[in-house]
C-alpha cells in the first residue's frame, strides 16, 4: 500500500472543497507504467469535477480548488479503486457551505475570543470540537496578542499555513502588546470588509486600528494596542516595540472615521479592543498588576472613542480573565479562554 497527495485542479482554483457529495467515493483509475514509475489517467475524474465546478458555479458558488488524500492499492493489472479521503473542511464558497445536492444556507456566524500568544494558545481555537463546527463563512476574531506573526521559526510558519490550509473559517485578529510590529507592518495591506486590512494568509487578516468592517452584516470599530506591564523584562525590537501603544495620528483617524461614520447614519454595534477604557478598570482589579491600574494611554484613547460611539457592547482581552460587567449603558465582554458568539 503506497500513500500518495494529489491535486486537481480546475481553472484557477484556490481553496480546499467541503462536500463533494455529489461523486462517487470510489473512482476507477487506469495506472500505467512509464518504464520507472507507475502514473494514473484521471481523465474521467476531472470531467466530473469539471461538471461539478459548472453545477457549483450557476448557483452563485466560488468554486476552487480539491486536495485529495488517496491510498492506491499498487496491483499487476492496470485497473485500481481510489478510495477518496478529504480530510480538509475549508470550504470554497463565498455564500454558504457547499453541498452538489443542494443545502440550505445557514446563517453566517462570528466567534470572539481573548489572547492566543502564537502557538502557545492557538489551539483553543484551532481545536477539533471547535473548529470542526465551523463553515467557510463564519469569522473567528481573536482580540489582540494574536502573535503568530511574532519570528520567522518554522513552528509559527507552518502553524500559519496550517491555518490557510485547514481552518474552515476566516480568521481575524487585532493587535495587542505582545506583537512583532516590525513583522505586521511587512504585511501587504488590501480594502476589505469595508476597511483597510493586513493579509497575513488566505484566511488571515489583522485588523487595523481605527478601521470600522462590516462582518457578516454587523459593523465593528477596531482600535488594538495596549501597555506591557512587563516591558521592563523585554528586549525592544526582539520582545518588545515601542509601536504596542497606538499613536496620536492612529487615534485622530479612529475619531474622524467614528465621526464621519456616525454623521451619516451608520450604526456600530460593537467595539473591539484589546485592553479596555480607562473608567472599566474598577471591574478588572482581579486581573490586573498588583491589583493596579497602571497608566495607559490607550485606554485613555478608548475611553475618548467610547465617549464619541457609546456603543452597545465592546469587547477585549488582554487581562487573560472571562468576565461581562455593565457600565455606562454597555455590555463588556472580557475575553479570554471562553469562546463568545456574536449575537443579535
Amino acid at each position: 500500500m503506497r500513500r500518495e497527495i494529489y491535486e486537481v485542479r480546475c481553472g484557477k482554483l484556490r481553496n480546499p472543497l467541503r462536500n463533494l457529495r455529489g461523486l462517487p467515493r470510489n473512482l476507477p483509475l487506469n495506472l500505467k507504467f512509464n518504464g520507472s514509475k507507475w502514473g494514473w489517467d484521471c481523465s474521467d475524474f476531472a470531467a466530473k469535477i469539471r461538471a461539478a465546478k459548472v453545477k457549483t458555479e450557476s448557483r452563485g458558488f466560488k468554486f476552487t480548488r480539491l486536495r485529495l488524500e488517496a491510498s492506491i492499492a499498487i496491483c499487476t493489472t492496470q485497473r485500481v479503486n481510489l478510495a477518496l479521503k478529504i480530510p480538509f473542511v475549508r470550504a470554497a464558497t463565498k455564500r454558504g457551505e457547499l453541498n452538489l445536492k443542494g443545502s440550505k444556507k445557514r446563517k453566517q456566524m462570528i466567534y470572539l475570543c481573548g489572547d492566543t500568544h502564537g502557538i502557545n494558545e492557538i489551539g483553543k481555537i484551532t481545536n477539533k470540537a471547535f473548529a470542526g463546527g465551523l463553515s467557510a463563512d463564519d469569522f473567528v476574531i481573536v482580540l489582540g496578542d494574536f502573535g503568530l506573526f511574532w519570528s520567522e521559526r518554522i513552528d509559527e510558519f507552518m502553524a500559519r499555513k496550517n491555518i490557510e490550509r485547514y481552518f474552515p473559517a476566516t480568521l481575524l485578529f487585532i493587535d495587542g502588546n505582545h506583537e512583532n510590529f516590525d513583522m505586521l507592518d511587512q504585511l501587504p495591506r488590501e480594502r476589505k470588509f469595508g476597511g483597510t486590512v493586513s493579509v497575513g494568509g488566505e484566511n488571515i487578516f489583522w485588523l487595523r486600528r481605527g478601521e470600522i468592517y462590516e462582518i457578516a452584516g454587523r459593523r465593528f470599530l477596531c482600535f488594538g494596542g495596549a501597555l506591557s506591564v512587563d516591558k521592563a523584562h523585554r528586549i525592544p525590537g526582539l520582545s518588545w516595540w515601542a509601536r504596542e501603544i497606538p499613536s496620536e495620528e492612529e487615534f485622530a483617524y479612529a475619531m474622524r472615521n467614528a465621526r464621519d461614520f456616525i454623521a451619516a447614519g451608520g450604526r456600530i454595534d460593537a467595539v473591539l479592543s484589546h485592553t479596555a477604557p480607562w473608567f472599566a478598570m474598577k471591574f478588572l482589579k482581579e486581573y490586573l498588576w498588583c491589583g493596579k491600574s497602571t497608566p495607559d494611554k490607550t485606554s485613555e484613547y478608548l475611553e475618548r472613542i467610547f465617549e464619541l460611539v457609546r456603543p452597545a457592547r465592546w469587547y477585549f482581552g488582554h487581562f487573560h480573565g472571562d468576565k461581562k460587567f455593565r457600565e455606562r449603558d454597555c455590555d463588556f465582554y472580557l475575553c479570554y479562554d471562553e469562546i463568545l458568539k456574536f449575537e443579535d
